[in-house]
């Protein structure tokens, strides 16, 4: 990428209930989807919709069990109610390394928002995810901590917060891929982090807000073993009957771009930028209803695993002692629930220029927003 050492970006990556509307106040921004290829510039982008992609916490629910076992140890907890709430370790319960999990994130980029669009009909670009065309995909790895669980015995929800944990090895990344390198497979999880190398940034602890409710339903005739349900509801079953909690709840993190993290061919305007970013909040979600889990996470088109991420994880090993999800997605190990937790993610990009900043060194930020909500009835028209 082209090297500007008076550029400084940061991005925000918002998880956030399937809508692709830009936030309030967002600013269009010139981009070109393909480069120097055929696709024209947009030069009124006010958001980045991707199509429903991939989250995998690994070690996410150990993480939990081990948070509530201690809490319960050591006295961390107060009564209200129905509800019990674990919290922050303190004192004689100090949190320790195997209370970290790493989360990932997959997903290929659907179309745009624009100024007087559709905000449920992004525009998609001639070449984007056609033959011989081109794609555009986005991945993320950081590390996470359990911050508080609430157990309601009124109703079953069991709410846990998470809180962000600096690493070496957390960053987010955008891809252009052309030729060999069109190969993102949902499915199977390979081909997000090959292509051309556009966006680079590091995940920072600023703002960051994540938290998951278990939410279950009234069992019924038809669903007797509520609040189970198979993982894969996008169309036809792919794993065989793998059972999964349902639930949703939301993430909310910025990334700052390396000082050469970003390539001006595609980010057009951004070099006279002086200022962008993004005010993000948003959803996660389970059961899988829009995309298909991934089989393996963060592996290029040779399914060869990048910066110590794992390959074939998730759905695609539920039995694996590190990355497996168990028999039932999100459980505690005592009802079939694995060391990890995969959710369906939906992304969508905004930005917005901060006011009175001083041109030198310049300064930009891009908002990466995304994760599928608890209500999807809707979903955009991806034709």
């Amino acid at each position: 990428m082209k090297k500007n050492r008076n550029m400084k970006m940061a991005a925000g990556f918002l998880l956030m209930a399937g809508l692709s509307a830009p936030a309030l106040g967002a600013d269009a921004i010139t981009f070109d989807p393909d480069g120097v290829g055929g696709d024209a510039a947009l030069n009124n982008v006010v958001s980045f919709d991707w199509s429903p992609g991939n989250v995998l916490a690994v070690g996410g629910n150990t993480a939990v069990q081990t948070f509530i076992a201690s809490a319960q140890a050591n006295g961390n907890f107060v009564v209200s109610g129905t509800e019990k709430t674990y919290f922050v370790q303190l004192g004689n319960n100090v949190a320790t390394q195997q209370d970290v999990y790493s989360v990932y994130y997959q997903s290929k980029l659907a179309g745009f928002g624009v100024v007087g669009g559709d905000p449920n009909n992004p525009v998609k670009p001639a070449g984007l995810n056609v033959a011989n065309g081109y794609e555009i995909t986005a991945v993320a790895r950081f590390d996470e901590t359990i911050s508080k669980v609430t157990v309601d015995t009124g109703n079953s929800n069991v709410e846990v917060r998470f809180q962000f944990v600096p690493s070496a090895t957390q960053y987010l990344q955008i891809y252009h891929g052309t030729g060999l390198n069109f190969n993102a497979n949902e499915l199977a999880g390979t081909g997000f982090n090959d292509g051309t190398l556009i966006l680079e940034a590091d995940v920072i602890n600023s703002n960051f807000l994540s938290s998951f409710t278990v939410q279950p339903e009234v069992p019924s005739a038809n669903n007797p073993f509520a609040p189970l349900t198979l993982l894969d509801r996008a169309g036809s079953d792919d794993y065989s009957g793998q059972l999964s909690v349902r639930g949703g709840g939301n993430i909310d993190f910025n990334a700052e771009i390396r000082p050469n993290g970003f390539d001006p061919t595609f980010f057009v305007d951004v070099l006279s930028s002086i200022d962008f970013t993004a005010n993000t909040t948003g959803n996660l979600k389970l059961p899988f209803e829009q995309q298909q889990p991934g089989g393996a996470f963060l592996v290029n088109s040779i399914s060869t695993a990048e910066l110590f991420v794992p390959v074939f994880a998730g759905a695609g090993a539920p039995g694996d002692l590190v990355t497996g999800i168990g028999s039932t997605n999100g459980a505690f190990a005592n009802a079939g629930g694995g060391p990890s937790i995969q959710f369906q993610a939906d992304v969508a990009s905004s930005f917005q220029r901060v006011p009175g900043v001083v041109p030198e060194p310049a300064t930009a930020a891009l908002g990466l927003m995304g994760l599928a909500g608890l209500a999807l009835g809707r979903r955009r028209n991806r034709a």
